[in-house]
């Protein structure tokens, strides 16, 4: 479960922010400030003023961005190890015609 800031700790990063981004340095004229995990909360990074950081949208996008594959990488392998597999459909096989009948990829036929 994701533990969010509380309002002192965004108040005191917007303080120290002082109206501008804490990564690119762009003031945030009139764009409404993002809360960033300096180290991501998934990570055990906990919520306090020293792991927040007050950031644009945009860069909160590019953070995020770059954090998922590594996040659902860690998902995957702790997964993995508690021995939980991953769900296994049929996937694509085909498609169906106009008369209804399948068209299968490999290209075997319906009547097959």
């Amino acid at each position: 479960m994701r533990r969010e800031f509380s309002v002192a700790t965004k108040k005191a990063a917007w303080d120290r922010a002082a109206g501008h981004c804490e990564n690119c340095g762009l003031p945030f004229g009139g764009r409404r400030p993002e809360y960033h995990h300096a180290q991501e909360d998934f990570f055990a990074g906990e919520p306090t003023l020293l792991n927040c950081r007050c950031i644009c949208p945009p860069c909160h996008r590019w953070f995020t961005s770059h954090a998922a594959p590594q996040m659902a990488k860690t998902r995957r392998q702790a997964k993995a190890e508690a021995g939980i597999k991953p769900k296994r459909g049929r996937g694509f096989r085909g498609w169906h015609g106009f008369d209804g009948r399948a068209i299968y990829k490999d290209g075997r036929d319906d009547d097959e």
